[in-house]
């Protein structure tokens, strides 16, 4: 399995952090040069953003245009290798090589991926409770994993650390074809197919995005949207969601799903 990194050509720095906290295994990362997206001119922006506005009546901010190619990028440059599985990472991914070896033990024990498999990179979020899955325990081993619930998938974020099998990469670079979209949509991308999505979480992700260009882009391009359907919608959609996802919450811990986070 090979470990693809998605990380701009310039960023140094980061790739320096990186090869300290993986010491043995960072040598083996083939680094994929991600794509600005704040570096298009104005036709190509267009062009990225158009089908997908259409459809959902919101734009996509330069930054995740550029995450989004970057990560077709990564998927096509598996295709072109004849490695079973590949393992993409971010370069903000905090851990070390024990955690890239236990990644690498468990992919070698699952026979036949059926889905995207997420291996970590959801903290700061307050609705992880909201994260429930269905446990799995690899023989002979202290390896677990979960099968994420359909209703928990629209929770988990976040791109910086998964992997995919030939098959399932080959539908993602599909359903972007179709429509660009945010490459961490995992439940929009997933739900018109019969894939899964499985958690075991070991990488980790910045708690402090103070550094992060995606995350200042979103705020400056959602915040007013946001406000704008809260005052549309009123206090009652809240209420009525906040209700809904506690209910299917309690529904999925009686039928024996496990919350991945308190779990762990």
């Amino acid at each position: 399995m090979q470990i693809y990194l998605i990380s701009l050509k310039n960023d140094n720095f980061r790739r320096e952090v990186l090869e300290n906290q993986f010491p043995r295994t960072f040598s083996n990362f083939k680094i994929i040069d991600a794509i600005n997206g704040r570096e298009a001119n104005a036709g190509e922006y267009f062009n990225n953003i158009r089908k997908f506005f259409k459809k959902t009546n919101r734009l996509l901010t330069p930054s995740e245009v550029g995450c989004t190619l970057s990560h077709l990028k990564a998927l096509n440059s598996f295709l072109e290798s004849n490695d079973k599985y590949a393992l993409i990472l971010e370069d903000d991914i905090q851990g070390n090589d024990q955690d890239i070896l236990d990644i690498l033990n468990i992919m070698d024990s699952v026979r036949n991926l059926d889905g995207v498999f997420i291996f970590g990179g959801q903290e700061g979020f307050d609705f992880n409770k909201y994260i429930l899955g269905k446990p799995f325990q690899i023989k002979k081993s202290n390896y677990m994993y979960y099968e994420v619930s359909k209703f928990s998938q629209r929770f988990i974020l976040r791109t910086c650390c998964y992997v995919v099998n030939r098959e399932i990469a080959q539908y993602i670079l599909s359903i972007h074809e179709d429509c660009l979209r945010n490459a961490d949509a995992w439940s929009t991308i997933l739900e018109l197919s019969s894939y899964r999505m499985y958690y075991a979480n070991y990488l980790r992700h910045p708690v402090d995005l103070t550094d992060s260009t995606i995350e200042r882009e979103r705020e400056s391009f959602y915040e007013y949207k946001f406000l704008k359907r809260i005052y549309k919608q009123g206090i009652l959609w809240k209420i009525f969601n906040k209700i809904y996802n506690e209910f299917y919450r309690l529904i999925l811990l009686i039928l024996g799903f496990k919350n991945i986070f308190k779990e762990k």
